[in-house]
């Protein structure tokens, strides 16, 4: 998602001058594609405004650039469409919106403040451990943080402006880019299509309050910018309107900009493995050992899980496992194994792990209840009475067990037909990045154009380069010459 944060607003810069050139075009289709990878729950929203942008691009320019404004669409279809295929055809259409990465649970909840909070711009809520949305109940007390939202105010006031007082077309298409961003968001906090265990996984509303915030800042850019008055006297108003705005947005930062120096920042630097350092410093040879962690849950219930080499990467990750709606025949697989490990200390349940090329068993600390720790203590017992298994001993991320026995290679995958699918896709990328490459005729284009986006892209005259004094005396004196002579003539 952070990627989708940085991407965003050279996309919208890109698409909204899209139609210029094929340049611009081929930069805004890499950089769409590269957005919905990141964020996949904008892709109701982009579609929404691409539909819009295709209408306005017919009507009012009478089609001219409708055929690089399409393209804007044709690598991320074609990236996506293996994967659209994959989900459409196993019935799992809203799975097609997870976010990717390792899923993690919202902890805030989806009642009227959360929504009222996402309208101002912020995608978290007020907790027992976040007493302020903005980061300032760190700083002032809680009924005064409780109001600090609304220095964002400005900005969004001046938004509003700009849908009434900004040029028309402009503003229309902000406008609906603000509504289903902001739809997206506040429909995002209420689908979970992805699991942490035994915890649903609602969709991360930030990257659809991005294009929010995006919109809203260019709408309060056009407000700016048609506010009326002398030029001086509205030059006074806008430089005042838009210091307040900025300063006001500043402040509202603060708590975000000094969390990583007060230590209270959400992100911080993490271990080098998910795993034991023993097994860690086994699986730096590469991907061909693995690893079988189980971890109990508050209810008594266990989550397991195969990790190859020396951690869980985020390469690793896959929303094809994460969003899935139904156990495949591998949970099921792997289900029968936990079973077997903890209730047949005699079974073949090791040997069937060897098998899968599995050399090392870890059970996690899990959840802190009655439950989760009575299933610990029946697994431990169960695993250190196992002759096949051999104690490695307690460690950080749990106690650790080798398998002594033979452990089989990792089997090889077969990627099929794979690559034919893969080189359409690359094909697709090589050709937007050919587009993007400017030309000579691009770039003398892009000059005699307006810089001003939204505004009528017609050839721009060339100001009369100044005459040379000297110049100027001379062509006075041929006037003068010449008229003297017309009189002697007369």
């Amino acid at each position: 998602v952070v990627v989708a944060h940085l991407v965003l607003p050279w996309l919208v810069w890109a698409a909204s001058v899209a139609h210029r050139s094929w340049s611009t075009a081929g930069v805004a289709s890499i950089l769409a594609a590269i957005v919905i990878a990141c964020a996949p729950s904008l892709a109701p929203a982009f579609a929404i405004v691409f539909v819009v942008g295709v209408i306005l691009t017919a009507t009012v320019l009478r089609g001219r650039g409708l055929a690089r404004v399409i393209w804007l669409v044709v690598p991320t279809i074609v990236v996506f469409a293996p994967l659209v295929w994959t989900r459409l055809s196993g019935g799992e259409h809203w799975a097609l919106l997870a976010d990717p990465g390792v899923p993690l649970a919202d902890p805030a909840g989806t009642d009227v403040a959360r929504r009222a909070l996402l309208a101002l711009g912020f995608p978290g809520a007020v907790t027992g451990d976040v007493p302020s949305a903005d980061g300032w109940g760190a700083f002032l007390p809680g009924v005064v943080a409780a109001w600090t939202p609304l220095l964002v105010a400005p900005v969004l006031v001046l938004g509003l402006a700009g849908l009434v007082l900004g040029r028309s077309i402009p503003a229309l298409v902000l406008a609906i880019t603000a509504l289903t961003g902001l739809g997206t968001a506040a429909a995002a906090i209420g689908v979970a299509v992805a699991s942490d265990g035994p915890d649903a996984v609602t969709l991360f509303p930030g990257a659809a309050l991005s294009l929010t915030w995006i919109a809203a800042l260019c709408a309060a850019a056009l407000a700016l910018d048609a506010i009326p008055g002398a030029e001086r006297a509205g030059a006074r108003v806008r430089g005042t309107l838009a210091v307040i705005t900025m300063a006001t947005l500043a402040l509202s930062a603060v708590p975000a900009l000094t969390a990583p120096l007060r230590g209270a920042a959400a992100i911080t630097e993490g271990t080098t493995s998910t795993l034991p350092a023993y097994v860690e410093a086994e699986g730096r040879g590469g991907l061909s050992t693995a690893t079988f962690v189980m971890a109990p849950t508050a209810d008594g219930a266990v989550v397991a899980d195969v990790v190859w080499g020396e951690t869980a990467s985020l390469g690793g990750q896959t929303t094809l496992r994460t969003a899935r709606s139904a156990p495949d025949a591998g949970d099921e697989r792997t289900a029968a194994l936990v079973a077997a490990l903890v209730a047949d200390p005699d079974g073949s349940a090791v040997a069937d792990l060897a098998a899968h090329g599995i050399a090392f068993v870890v059970l996690g600390e899990g959840a802190d209840s009655d439950a989760a720790r009575a299933f610990r203590l029946v697994a431990e017992t169960a695993l250190d009475q196992r002759a096949d298994l051999e104690v490695v001993g307690e460690t950080a991320k749990g106690k650790l067990w080798r398998i002594t026995g033979t452990v089989a290679d990792r089997p090889d995958a077969h990627a099929g037909d794979a690559w034919r699918t893969a080189l359409v896709q690359a094909g697709a990328v090589i050709a937007a990045l050919l587009l993007a490459l400017p030309t000579r005729r691009s770039l003398e284009e892009a000059r005699r154009r307006s810089r001003v986006v939204g505004r009528s892209g017609r050839t721009r005259r060339s100001p009369r380069p100044p005459r040379h004094p000297a110049r100027r005396v001379a062509e006075a004196t041929t006037a003068t010459t010449t008229d003297r002579d017309d009189a002697g003539e007369s």
